[in-house]
């Protein structure tokens, strides 16, 4: 790195939730009915790093090809991908049918 150079990376955040409420509900002669509400939300944050470059005193530019420091490394480490709506989908579909496999049958 040259002296007095700056190291300057861009950061991109974002997130995306999902918010649902449903009514869960059975009716049978072996068992009283059942009815229970469900809402929650589901959230996924994410964060992607690019554009690496070392800038020094006079106003050149070059391309980074390492990793800065330990900070650089915990932001811009993670390979999660992004979260799209039909994986969070996929979550709440999950937590009815649990809440469905909870009903009593007896």
């Amino acid at each position: 790195m040259p002296k007095n150079a700056s190291y300057i990376y861009d950061v991109s955040t974002g997130g995306i939730e999902l918010s649902y409420a449903f009514e869960v509900t059975a009716t049978g002669k072996a068992f009283p009915p059942y009815a229970k509400l469900i809402r929650d939300r589901v959230t996924r944050q994410w964060q992607t790093c690019s554009n690496a470059r070392i800038q020094n005193v006079f106003g050149g530019v070059q391309p980074a090809n390492f990793v800065a420091n330990e900070h650089m490394q915990q932001t811009c480490g993670s390979t999660q991908a992004l979260a799209t709506p039909d994986q969070l989908r996929d979550v709440v579909i999950d937590a009815l049918a649990r809440e469905i496999g909870q009903i009593p049958m007896r």
